[in-house]
């Protein structure tokens, strides 16, 4: 009955983690060099 509790709060937590990462996300930058002859750079 005690693991059935745990296992039942470590799922909430879970879940309430990556609903927070979902609603708020942090900042992503990002940028595509293409150049002539198939070269190209990604950071």
């Amino acid at each position: 009955m005690i693991k059935r509790i745990g296992a039942a709060i470590v799922v909430t937590a879970l879940a309430a983690m990556l609903s927070a990462c979902l609603l708020s996300p942090g900042k992503f930058s990002s940028s595509l060099d293409m150049r002539s002859g198939g070269q190209f750079s990604f950071t």
